[in-house]
């Protein structure tokens, strides 16, 4: 199945040498993101997946969520990681420079001691 795969290190400045890579895998009607942070040390760590303006959410208990589009229709039943708090926020997104439009985002996070892991997977329904 096709797969892509991208990393960060962090600034010196956070103690441990933390990194990040991100690893998508898709699959029929799945789309997995892993996570993974490297380094040492205890760690309050984040994850943040920010949403279309136009992609609804409905469902959400705080470990998944059901996608919907602005007409209604499902596009994803998200599952997310047990291992991280999760919360639903307003945000913005900024599509061109002096643009922004209001939208909502998942945000995650726990301590935890690196290294670590985050999965969230998508089954797609559209």
């Amino acid at each position: 199945p096709p797969s892509r795969r991208a990393s960060l290190a962090a600034p010196r400045r956070l103690g441990g040498g933390p990194g990040h890579s991100r690893h998508w895998a898709l699959q029929p009607q799945r789309l997995d993101i892993v996570d993974e942070l490297s380094g040492r040390g205890e760690h309050l760590v984040k994850c943040h997946f920010h949403l279309h303006p136009d992609v609804r959410v409905s469902d959400f208990d705080g470990h998944g969520l059901r996608l919907r589009s602005a007409n209604g229709q499902a596009l994803a039943r998200v599952f997310l990681d047990p291992g991280f708090e999760w919360s639903l926020c307003e945000g913005l997104w900024y599509p061109g420079f002096g643009l922004a439009v209001p939208n909502r985002q998942l945000h995650g996070q726990r301590h935890g001691t690196l290294p670590l892991r985050c999965t969230t997977t998508l089954h797609l329904e559209a």
